[in-house]
């Protein structure tokens, strides 16, 4: 009996142990932002004060018009929020490379740069594309005058709703390093994705990306 009530007893403490990671990892993402048809949520995120945010808008534009975009890395500038300089300094294949960039951060903090490890997974016959990208700890760019951020991740996933029509997700979280209050990481965090939405739909109008998804994919 005494056997028996320890089992119980040791099972209800590893379930109450696993609860908070449970939470974190199953947590619902909440609307916290809509505007110019771009929807932002967010989400805590285990073991970060930062949380992990969303972004949702449909682009009227052909997803391979989009993934030419994506792939233009020192474009970034024009279109990412906030982001300063961008490049790749490493190309593993046609896609898969290793990117840097520069964000600018508000004064008086520090600007913050990373490395990109970057895929992009495509898939048109299906009408997907996933582009996953993750802070790596490389050497190719040293460190210099910014803060270096190495805790960082996010995707992109674009769906073909139309000839077109495309719906856009863009998920982010990083830990910008550092002593920047919670807070405040997290108000700067949650512009990130609406202001990224918003110049990716600008993005998509120049002539330069819908002639060489003409000539790519015949479109």
């Amino acid at each position: 009996m005494k056997k028996k009530v320890g089992l119980i007893i040791l099972s209800c403490l590893l379930l109450m142990a696993a609860l908070p990671q449970l939470t974190f990892a199953d947590a619902e993402w909440k609307q916290v932002k809509q505007s110019d048809g771009i929807t932002i949520f967010n989400r805590p995120y285990p073991g970060s004060d930062v949380d992990e945010f969303r972004g949702v808008t449909i682009v009227r534009a052909p997803i391979e018009v989009i993934t030419e975009v994506l792939y233009d890395v020192p474009a970034q500038p024009k279109w990412m929020s906030d982001c300063l300089a961008a490049r790749t300094v490493k190309v593993i294949s046609e896609n898969h490379i290793i990117a840097y960039n520069v964000l600018n951060v508000p004064w008086p903090v520090t600007d913050r740069d990373f490395l990109a490890d970057t895929v992009f997974n495509t898939d048109f016959k299906a009408g997907k594309v996933l582009v996953e990208m993750k802070a790596v700890k490389e050497p190719l760019v040293p460190v210099g005058q910014y803060v270096r951020m190495t805790d960082l991740a996010g995707t992109c996933l674009l769906e073909r709703l139309g000839k077109d029509k495309t719906k856009v997700t863009y998920t982010m979280r990083a830990n910008p390093a550092g002593n920047i209050p919670a807070a405040i990481a997290n108000v700067f965090a949650q512009m990130n994705p609406y202001n990224t939405l918003k110049g990716l739909k600008r993005m998509v109008g120049e002539p330069k990306y819908i002639e060489l998804a003409k000539k790519k994919y015949g479109l």
